[in-house]
């Protein structure tokens, strides 16, 4: 699959500890993909409520940007001092602008960034959560094409995939498969990626939509 490596940020562990935030409005496709993908591949994943108030605080239930309900495994104040070998940002709006706006999740982003350890955002998260607050700088990255202009390098922007150092980016619902598969390969390694292509039957494959034209009748 394509993507722009930047670095050698890869590393195999035994039950990798994910952190994926989600938050009320976040992309479902996006916070799902990489959920179930790392969970096949044998990651610890630990799916984290962003409160978008302090009200917000009390339940872990999250309604996404296209209207699904989930639950959360754990509120932020729980888990927050815990160490995590990834952190992943899903998109989605207001989600996305949530977790821009949580403090507590910037100050976990910043130092994951500080000790070299993995971050991770699809769609409008690289430009509003990261970039937003410095976490991209002298990082090349890619994000959902209409915020595009907030990154600090743009130059790759238009690869479904970008890894710069410990830093993997991606753009929309469309590449959450690829952006997953990423991960995959980051902390369980290529086999535990082609496991998972087999597992779920995944493949290249073409869908040509272009109708055939009816002869016309002599």
């Amino acid at each position: 699959y394509q993507r722009r490596v930047h670095g050698d940020y890869y590393f195999q562990k035994d039950m990798a500890k994910v952190f994926l935030a989600i938050a009320h409005g976040s992309e479902e496709i996006e916070t799902v993909t990489p959920l179930d993908y790392l969970r096949r591949s044998g990651a610890k994943v630990t799916l984290v409520k962003i409160p978008k108030d302090e009200a917000d605080k009390a339940d872990l239930f999250i309604k996404g940007s296209r209207g699904v309900n989930m639950i959360a495994d754990a509120k932020l104040d729980d888990v927050i001092s815990e160490p995590w070998d990834m952190i992943v940002i899903p998109g989605g709006l207001p989600g996305a602008e949530y977790m821009a706006k949580c403090e507590k999740l910037i100050g976990l982003l910043k130092k994951q960034k500080a000790e070299k350890k993995g971050i991770a955002a699809i769609c409008a998260s690289p430009a509003l959560v990261l970039a937003a607050h410095g976490l991209l700088d002298g990082e090349k990255a890619t994000c959902y094409p209409s915020v595009q202009s907030k990154l600090p390098d743009a130059s790759e922007a238009k690869s479904p995939v970008v890894i710069s150092g410990n830093i993997i980016t991606s753009q929309a619902p469309g590449t959450a498969c690829l952006f997953a598969l990423t991960l995959v390969e980051i902390l369980c390694g290529k086999k535990a990626v082609e496991d998972i292509k087999a597992a779920m039957v995944l493949q290249r494959f073409h869908i040509n939509f272009t109708k055939k034209k009816k002869k016309k009748k002599k």
